[in-house]
């Protein structure tokens, strides 16, 4: 049985993608600890599940306090153009 080693690159932000060490998701809950607690907060008030939901994640994000992570706030800045 032959093993091949495969390269996964590490988590980063260029000009045209955004690479995440597994999923949005997953980034934000460990580097955002509050958009996690408004996850739940809009879980728990509208009974859905967030779960690949977009509009709830939306909602989520603009509703978080505390500190943004950098890598996000790169690829805003990004995709406004800045």
């Amino acid at each position: 049985m032959a093993f091949r080693i495969v390269y996964i690159p590490a988590a980063t932000v260029t000009n045209d993608i955004a690479i995440f060490a597994d999923h949005l998701e997953s980034f934000l809950s460990e580097n955002w600890v509050e958009w996690g607690k408004a996850c739940n907060e809009i879980e728990a008030l509208t009974g859905i599940n967030l779960s690949k939901n977009q509009l709830a994640y939306r909602t989520a994000t603009i509703n978080a306090k505390g500190n943004v992570p950098e890598m996000l706030e790169t690829i805003l800045a990004k995709s406004a153009g800045r």
